[in-house]
């Protein structure tokens, strides 16, 4: 198997926007945030 190459972590969005701080991940969230993860899967 081998490593996925550096920015392929897949897509992160943040009460319907995509997170500023894809490194960190820092982005505030409140108790009420909605946090949605997309991974695009290839076929090979």
């Amino acid at each position: 198997m081998t490593k996925a190459p550096s920015g392929s972590m897949g897509y992160f969005f943040l009460d319907g926007s995509a997170i500023v701080d894809r490194r960190h991940l820092s982005d505030a969230t409140g108790p009420d945030s909605e946090i949605f993860v997309m991974q695009a899967l290839s076929g090979g």
